[in-house]
C-alpha cells in the first residue's frame, strides 16, 4: 500500500493546479484500460459468467441492455450536449436499473437481514433515482470513483477501509488547505473550449459544495486517477500478461473456443488501447462522451455484483 500512498502525494498537486489536463490525462491513460482489466478480474477472478446461481444472467443482459439504450440516446444526437438535464431520459435509465438492481438481488433475499436491507436501503435507493435525476447523477459520478475500494477490501479485509479513509478524504483535505493557505492558483493552460465545458459539467458543478466550483472537479480528477490504479495494479492478482486481456477467454469458451493465446490476446488488448489514446488526442470531445455511454455499461454491470458479493 505504500506505493499507492506515493501515487497519492505526487498526484494531487497536480490535480489541484492543473484541474483539466489532469482529468483529462488520467482518463486517457487509464480509461479504457481498466475496464479491461476490471473485466478480466470479474471474470477471471470471480467468474461471474460460471457463476450463474451467484450471479444470475439478467445482470448481463440487463447491463447490455442499459447500455444499449445509453448508445441508442446518444446516437440520436441527445448525448452530443452535456445537458446533465435530460431528465426523461435519466428517470427512464435509473427506473430501469432500479429494477436490475431487483431482478438481480431477489434470489438472494433468503432472511429477514436481507429482507430489510434490501426493501428500506437498496432498492428506494435506485428508484429515487428516478425522480432525482440531477442528484442520483452527482451521487454516481462521484461515489462510482470509491466502489473498487469495497472490492479491494473484500480481497484484502477491512483494513482497507482505514486506507480508503485516508486516501480518499484526509490527503485531499490537506492538500485543499495547503492550497488554500498558499495561496495557490490554477494553471491559465487552456484546453479546447468545448472539451473543458465537457470536463466541467461531468462533475455537476450546479451541486458543488464549493464556492470556487473547480475544487470539485479537481477532487473528481484525483479520485478517478486512484479509481484506475486500483483496478490495474491492487485489486487484480493475476499475472500482468492476463491482467487485461484475460475476459476474452471466458467470453470465447461459451461461444466454442477453449484454447487460449495471451500473445494474440494481448496484442488486440493493446491495439485498442492505442486507438482509444488516439481518438481522445484527435477527437477529443467526441470520443469523450461516447466512452462516458460505453463505460456507463460496466457500472451497470459492477453496481449489482458488488451487491451480490457482500449481501
Amino acid at each position: 500500500m505504500f506505493i499507492i500512498y506515493f501515487f497519492s502525494i505526487f498526484i494531487l498537486p497536480l490535480s489541484f493546479h492543473y484541474p483539466y489536463h489532469f482529468s483529462f490525462f488520467s482518463l486517457i491513460i487509464g480509461g479504457v484500460l481498466h475496464i479491461f482489466s476490471e473485466f478480466s478480474y470479474l471474470t477471471n477472478e470471480k467468474n461471474i459468467l460460471r457463476k450463474r446461481k451467484t450471479f444470475p444472467p439478467i445482470i448481463f443482459i440487463g447491463s447490455l441492455l442499459l447500455t444499449s439504450i445509453g448508445i441508442g440516446w446518444y446516437l440520436g444526437g441527445y448525448g452530443k450536449t452535456s445537458d446533465i438535464n435530460s431528465e426523461l431520459y435519466y428517470r427512464f435509465l435509473y427506473f430501469l436499473l432500479g429494477f436490475l438492481i431487483f431482478l438481480s438481488i431477489l434470489p438472494k433475499i433468503t432472511n429477514n437481514y436481507n429482507i430489510n436491507i434490501y426493501i428500506f436501503f437498496i432498492l428506494p435507493f435506485f428508484f429515487i433515482g428516478g425522480f432525482y435525476p440531477l442528484e442520483f447523477s452527482f451521487f454516481i459520478v462521484h461515489i462510482h470513483n470509491l466502489i473498487p475500494w469495497f472490492f479491494l477490501a473484500k480481497e484484502k479485509g477491512k483494513l482497507i477501509y482505514l486506507h480508503t479513509f485516508l486516501i480518499g478524504i484526509v490527503l485531499p483535505l490537506i492538500t485543499l488547505s495547503l492550497f488554500i493557505g498558499l495561496d495557490l492558483s490554477i494553471s491559465q493552460l487552456a484546453l479546447l473550449n468545448e472539451l473543458e465545458i465537457d470536463l466541467f459539467q461531468h462533475v455537476i458543478p450546479s451541486l458543488s459544495p464549493f464556492s470556487n466550483e473547480l475544487i470539485l472537479l479537481s477532487l473528481f480528477g484525483y479520485s478517478q486517477a486512484i479509481h484506475y490504479y486500483l483496478w490495474i495494479f491492487l485489486i487484480p492478482s493475476r499475472p500482468i500478461k492476463e491482467r487485461f486481456s484475460g475476459f476474452i477467454p471466458e467470453f470465447l469458451f461459451f461461444i466454442g473456443f477453449s484454447k487460449r493465446n495471451y500473445t494474440l490476446q494481448n496484442y488486440f488488448i493493446l491495439t485498442l488501447w492505442i486507438v482509444s489514446i488516439g481518438l481522445f488526442i484527435y477527437f477529443p470531445t467526441e470520443w469523450r462522451r461516447l466512452y462516458f455511454v460505453l463505460s456507463a455499461g460496466h457500472v451497470f454491470l459492477e453496481i449489482p455484483i458488488l451487491l451480490l458479493m457482500f449481501l
